[in-house]
């Protein structure tokens, strides 16, 4: 039972920098899910040197995967909708950017 805590808690817990650092990278602050990924992984490696019966571990490592689970779908909905909006906008920013290029310097 031991290893299966401290696999599950190296899964989320790379699963939740990994997010943590997509989400930071785009500019779209910190999400709780995955700061809750982090939290849990340190939680298990807590655990996992305590004595738990068959059923309480499975329990454990199901919940902890169900919020792995849940929470990269919502990390991913998150980056999708900000991928629609960059695409929608594309257009207008490449049209400031090529009037900033062709604006002339003032001769002095």
């Amino acid at each position: 039972m031991t290893l299966l805590f401290v696999l599950t808690a190296a899964l989320l817990l790379t699963s939740g920098l990994v997010k943590l650092r997509a989400l930071q990278r785009v500019g779209l602050g910190i999400a709780i899910l995955p700061v809750l990924e982090v939290l849990m992984a340190v939680a298990l490696l807590a655990v996992a040197w305590t004595p738990l019966t068959g059923g309480q571990g499975f329990m454990v490592a199901a919940g902890s995967l169900t919020l792995l689970l849940v929470s990269s779908l919502r990390v991913g909905f998150t980056l999708r909708a900000y991928r629609r909006e960059r695409e929608r906008t594309l257009g207008s920013r490449l049209a400031v950017y090529v009037k900033y290029l062709s604006k002339s310097p003032p001769e002095a």
